[in-house]
């Protein structure tokens, strides 16, 4: 029988014992070597759902004025 852990590796900030379990977006413009000021990063450990794209859909909308 094939176990999820032989597939998926864990991400070395688990391993390590550095990974943030709380986003805190309020730090997002924070000078830290944070996950929330580094979008690349965040998506790439972050499940985006339909309303969290749907969202940042309306602020691009919003800061670009292309609402369609």
């Amino acid at each position: 029988m094939i176990l999820i852990k032989d597939i998926i590796k864990p991400r070395s900030e688990i391993l390590e014992g550095e990974f943030q379990g709380v986003i805190q977006s309020h730090k997002a413009d924070s000078e830290e070597a944070r996950l929330e000021s580094n979008a690349q990063e965040l998506f790439k450990v972050t499940y985006l759902s339909s309303a969290l794209k749907r969202a940042l859909e309306r602020v691009n909308e919003k800061l670009t004025g292309d609402s369609n």
